[in-house]
């Protein structure tokens, strides 16, 4: 009776895994094809950067530099990695012409809470992430509040 009980029990965990493989194989396959990106973000103490993966669908309805730029907006999934720019920063537009990245902020992109990184290094995290992964691009221009954000190495290095 106990090679009964332990047969049994042995088809019972094969069942229980073959339905597991079963069921991540079909989320695996509906989930679409997904493109593999990097994002750098400073790290807490220090003046390193702690560099995440993130994978965003391949083909996004609003186009993959503005599925990154939200990516990035979003901040860090790693504890100890400070966000580039304040919580509750948005991208008011986003768009690529002529090898030219055009970026507009809300005004919350320049207000510094504590757990957020001055503008001046957020922005310069932000243009290297995006030139990283987007060889294309070769030129940056921010807009805050709808004002652009001249770039001067000086104020870069104060802010």
């Amino acid at each position: 009776m106990t090679r009964k009980i332990n047969f049994t029990n042995k088809f019972l965990y094969i069942v229980i895994l073959f339905t597991i493989f079963i069921v991540s194989l079909v989320f695996y396959l509906f989930s679409g094809p997904k493109t593999r990106y990097t994002v750098e973000f400073p790290e807490i103490g220090t003046e390193d950067t702690v560099t995440e993966i993130r994978f965003l669908p391949r083909n996004p309805v609003q186009g993959k530099i503005n599925a990154y730029v939200e990516e990035i907006l979003l901040g860090p999934s790693v504890p100890r990695s400070r966000p580039l720019f304040s919580r509750g920063t948005k991208a008011d537009f986003c768009f690529l012409r002529e090898k030219t990245l055009y970026v507009g902020l809300n005004v919350q992109a320049v207000y510094q809470d504590a757990e957020s990184e001055k503008f001046g290094r957020g922005k310069a995290l932000f243009e290297k992430n995006i030139k990283k992964n987007f060889p294309s691009v070769k030129k940056i221009e921010f807009f805050v509040d709808g004002h652009e954000v001249k770039s001067s190495e000086k104020s870069d290095e104060k802010n």
